[in-house]
């Protein structure tokens, strides 16, 4: 049982490739897998996923500003589409602007790459500020061209702490192979098997003891565009209040101006 369900998450192999690999039946091995996938979300979220108190979300701020210099910020939070067959019956719903059917992972990560909170289940054709549905959503970075050097900057900034995200989802889809291709699963099959694997990733993080190297502050800010979506009077207050503490005294870092 345990081979199967690995062999599923870890090569993306099919159920069929499986079937004449250990002789079992399509259908048994279909029962395998989400059998386990179901079980390891229900043993372990609540510990590696689990909600979090207050003491939780200043310890993760703490040590995301010290990971990445950005005060106030309890994680990085991004959706990453998960390629997935034509649903049975479904035109349009989970075809996403890329042109092909998925499923969408939003995520909120940790300074050590951890998953914090995630979402499972919207359909491809979802943007992530409408599943987030955030009251202080904002547009993130700048997104226009000829920024003024402290608009840059924040770009800048938001870069290296956003890559917490983006690193994550690199880890797991190296690590779980299943993301590597097309799941050609139901939908809620499909994200059954996405949880289990973002809490066993969780899991493994908090027991490899393995500290990847930081060395975000090289990296120079990537062109941004705007979202197309419409930002909040307290969102983009709260952007010019982190752009004008990044250029002070307080919040200046010895490189940034070398990098924008």
């Amino acid at each position: 049982m345990v081979g199967q369900y690995q062999r599923c998450l870890a090569t993306g192999n099919s159920f069929h490739s499986l079937h004449y690999g250990y002789l079992r039946g399509v259908t048994a091995i279909w029962e395998v897998v989400r059998t386990t996938c179901t079980a390891l979300w229900t043993c372990l979220q609540p510990v590696f996923v689990a909600e979090k108190n207050e003491e939780d979300w200043l310890s993760i701020a703490d040590e995301f500003n010290h990971r990445t210099n950005f005060p106030n910020c309890i994680g990085a939070v991004d959706g990453k589409l998960i390629r997935m067959c034509k649903p049975d019956g479904s035109d349009s719903e989970f075809f996403n602007y890329k042109s092909y059917f998925s499923t969408v992972l939003l995520a909120l990560v940790d300074a050590d790459y951890k998953f914090v909170a995630t979402e499972v289940g919207a359909s491809g054709s979802s943007s992530d500020s409408n599943i987030l549905s955030s009251p202080i959503y904002t547009r993130g970075p700048y997104p226009h061209r000829n920024l003024s050097i402290a608009k840059r900057i924040f770009n800048y900034s938001l870069t290296r702490a956003r890559r917490m995200v983006e690193c994550t989802f690199g880890i797991l889809c190296n690590k779980r192979r299943v993301f590597h291709c097309a799941i050609d699963l139901h939908p809620d099959f499909a994200d059954i098997v996405v949880k289990a694997c973002c809490v066993l990733h969780s899991y493994v993080r908090a027991r490899d003891w393995i500290r990847f190297e930081d060395t975000l502050h090289e990296c120079p800010p990537e062109n941004t565009e705007s979202l197309g979506t419409r930002s909040t009077f307290r969102g983009t207050g709260v952007r010019e209040y982190f752009t004008k503490y990044f250029i002070s005294s307080q919040g200046c870092l010895p490189w940034q101006y070398d990098k924008v």
